[in-house]
């Protein structure tokens, strides 16, 4: 039976991500940076993020670090079904195998999504790996913030937001962080 979960969830929530991408009402500017840039966003926003992408972002080139956990292979599974290419690994433990893909995809103008605070926290904690990927690729972070009005938090470490149909969700992105950065600028252009 839980075979059988794990092979149908993806779809589920790729269904349930279509349905709010189109019914929310999105309230921002969409402004990205000119150069290809690693996009930053608190990993209880994941959801918020890949419905904002179905609306918004389908056309650029992606890839997400994710964990090799088995929640990290649903997450894998629903954005490779999205078109995000993927590259398994921690935001907070690079293997040598994982940072030199990102550091690849970057060099060749690829766009990289790293969760600061995943795959198991702290909540809203960066850890150390964006910031050096930023720094040897001399790529800027682009931080995303989403600000939903109605959704439902689970009982998770993250308190994981999902966002129910026909809210409002405000998003914003501050300028990029490309110089000085440390774990306390991003954090602050996070909130």
């Amino acid at each position: 039976m839980r075979k059988f979960i794990r092979k149908i969830l993806p779809y589920l929530i790729i269904f349930y991500l279509h349905i709010i991408a189109y019914t929310i009402r999105w309230k921002g500017k969409l402004k990205l940076p000119s150069t290809n840039f690693i996009l930053a966003f608190w990993h209880n926003r994941l959801f918020l993020f890949l419905a904002f992408y179905i609306r918004y972002l389908k056309e650029l080139p992606f890839y997400a670090l994710v964990s090799p956990s088995r929640d990290g292979e649903i997450i894998a599974r629903v954005a490779e079904k999205l078109g995000i290419k993927t590259i398994r690994g921690s935001s907070g433990h690079f293997s040598p195998a994982s940072a030199k893909k990102m550091l690849k995809v970057l060099n060749r103008r690829g766009n990289l999504i790293i969760i600061p605070d995943g795959p198991r926290g702290p909540r809203y904690k960066v850890k150390e790996g964006i910031i050096r990927i930023s720094q040897k690729s001399a790529k800027p972070i682009q931080p995303l913030r989403f600000s939903p009005k109605r959704f439902i938090a689970f009982p998770s470490w993250d308190k994981l937001i999902l966002p129910l149909p026909f809210s409002q969700i405000e998003f914003q992105f501050p300028f990029p962080i490309k110089e000085n950065i440390d774990k306390k600028i991003l954090e602050k252009s996070l909130f």
